[in-house]
């Protein structure tokens, strides 16, 4: 299997040389190594071009990260494509783990792991993936990919259309969702990729990955629904995310909203047997809207 990495950057530079080192340090050897700058203005350029091939340099306006993995994707020259954010990084087995599941299902388009969480004070929390067997319909209402970790078939990635550059949040949620309906998948469960979380990123602005619900469950999840049947699991599918956000909000030490979006989620789907953990954590944050460890920050 010939592999390319494609990175998309954007102001990148103080973590791309941790990024391309993990890609370049594989036990099994990716073969390109194609970051596209997105219009950076920071040393990104530089940063890259001070490596030797396989690593590409290549250059494009602003236009998000979907449009800057299409962009990559559509200049690799080989059959598989691996998809890495420049500030995360892959353990050394990664792809290696990832030949080795694709050799037992050779049918296999779309390949993901698990991965680590490391929070900007340091802390780190590994997860595995959830079994291939167990994504759909779990994938309805959450997307546990994590895109960092993601391998695929480039010539059904781009048959499928790529990324949705009209998306603004969530393209990864949509694009699995059209992925694992059309083509077998395989996951490895162990934690193979290093995924920095970042409170200033897209998937922290609350208000944003809320507003993007709307386009993303109409192209996503509920594609094929008709009737009561879409109108319960478009309200599920609120609820969950929602929920995400208020677990987003505490780990910014934001008290009351998180108070007021688990209130929201419950709201939004109250019947107690999904999710039921929300009551949980809304009878916490009202009797404790102060978060242990000092004093908590709201917006």
């Amino acid at each position: 299997m010939k592999i390319a990495a494609v990175i998309p950057a954007y102001n990148s530079a103080q973590f791309l040389p941790e990024c391309l080192d993990s890609v370049l340090s594989q036990t099994y050897p990716v073969a390109e190594i194609i970051v596209v700058d997105d219009g950076s203005q920071d040393s990104t350029r530089e940063v890259v071009e001070s490596y030797p091939a396989p690593v590409r340099y290549l250059w494009r306006p602003n236009g998000g990260v979907s449009a800057a993995r299409n962009m990559g994707i559509r200049e690799s020259t080989c059959p598989w494509v691996a998809i890495l954010d420049a500030d995360d990084q892959w353990e050394p087995h990664k792809i290696e783990r990832q030949v080795e599941a694709i050799a037992v299902d050779p049918l296999a388009a779309f390949c993901y792991t698990g991965c680590v969480r490391v929070y900007p004070d340091g802390t780190r929390v590994p997860g595995l993936a959830v079994p291939a067997g167990k994504l759909w319909p779990r994938l309805r209402y959450g997307n546990p990919v994590n895109f960092s970790s993601v391998l695929m078939r480039r010539d059904l990635l781009l048959a499928t259309g790529g990324f949705d550059e009209k998306l603004k949040a969530c393209e990864d949620w949509e694009f699995a969702c059209r992925m694992i309906r059309a083509f077998p998948i395989v996951a490895v469960e162990e934690p193979l990729v290093v995924y920095r979380v970042h409170y200033d990123s897209l998937s922290y602005d609350l208000d944003a990955m809320l507003g993007a619900m709307g386009p993303l469950l109409e192209k996503g999840p509920l594609k094929n629904l008709t009737g009561m049947e879409r109108w319960w699991w478009r309200r599920r599918c609120l609820s969950a995310e929602i929920y995400r956000c208020a677990l987003r909000a505490r780990e910014m030490r934001l008290p009351w909203k998180t108070w007021a979006l688990c209130l929201r989620s419950i709201a939004t789907w109250p019947f107690p047997f999904f999710m039921p953990y929300r009551y949980k954590s809304l009878l916490i944050y009202t009797l404790q809207p102060k978060f242990p460890g000092g004093r908590a920050r709201d917006a």
